[in-house]
C-alpha cells in the first residue's frame, strides 16, 4: 500500500508533519515502508508515524505523552494518518464531533462522553481531586489551597488547564491557551491586562 501523499508540496524549509515550514522533505519511494520511512529511527525529540518522523512538541507548546506536533498543534500520535471531515477532529485515532447537542465546543475540544473535552483528555478519567490537562491528571489543589475551576496544580502553583505545557517568551503570559504580551512601556498585570 502506498504511503499517504502530502496535500501540497513544501517550499524551501522543513516539513512539520503535513505542514510546510521550510525545505521540502526527501522524496519517499512509492510503496515504501508503512512506518513513514523512519525504520532507522528518528532524531531525539521526535516520534515515528506513518507520516514519517514528527516533532514531539510544537514551537509554543510541550505536547502530552502520546502526542506529537501535527499541523502545527499537539495531536494524538494515533491521529497521524487520520483525516477527519468538517465539524470533527481526531482524538485517540477516531474522528469526533466538535459540538455537543448542537453547541460548539471551544477550540481544540471535541464532544466525548456527552461533554466537550480537550483532545488530549479524551478517554482519560481522573480520580476524585484531579483534573485532566495535556493527557495527564493534575491535582485540583496545591499546598496553599484549592485551585479555581479550570485550573490544576503544576509545580506547586495553580495553572489554567488550557495553559499547561504552553511555552511563552520572556515578558509574555498564557491566557486561553495562547501567549499574550504587553506593548512597549507597559507591564503585565492581573487578569492578563497590561499596566502603564
Amino acid at each position: 500500500m502506498p504511503l499517504p501523499t502530502l496535500p501540497r508540496p513544501c517550499a524551501l524549509g522543513l516539513l512539520v508533519a503535513r505542514s510546510c515550514t521550510g525545505a521540502a522533505p526527501p522524496a519517499r519511494p512509492e510503496g515504501g515502508p508503512s512506518d513513514g520511512g523512519c525504520s532507522a529511527g528518528c532524531p531525539e525529540g521526535s516520534s515515528c508515524t506513518a507520516e514519517g518522523c514528527v516533532p514531539r512538541s510544537c514551537p509554543q507548546r510541550v505536547c502530552g505523552p502520546s502526542e506529537a506536533c501535527l499541523d502545527g498543534r499537539c495531536q494524538d500520535l494515533a491521529c497521524a494518518a487520520v483525516r477527519c471531515g468538517e465539524g470533527t477532529l481526531c482524538a485517540r485515532g477516531a474522528c469526533l464531533p466538535t459540538a455537543c447537542s448542537a453547541l460548539p465546543c471551544p477550540a481544540g475540544e471535541v464532544c466525548a462522553e456527552g461533554a466537550c473535552r480537550d483532545l488530549s483528555c479524551v478517554g482519560i478519567t481522573c480520580a476524585a481531586g484531579a483534573r485532566c490537562a495535556q493527557g495527564a491528571c493534575l491535582p485540583d489543589r496545591c499546598e496553599a489551597g484549592p485551585c479555581p475551576l479550570g485550573a490544576g496544580c503544576v509545580d506547586g502553583g495553580c495553572e489554567a488547564l488550557d495553559c499547561v505545557g504552553v511555552i511563552c517568551p520572556a515578558g509574555a503570559w498564557c491566557s486561553g491557551g495562547a501567549c499574550g504580551s504587553c506593548g512597549p512601556g507597559t507591564l503585565p498585570g492581573p487578569g492578563s491586562r497590561c499596566l502603564d
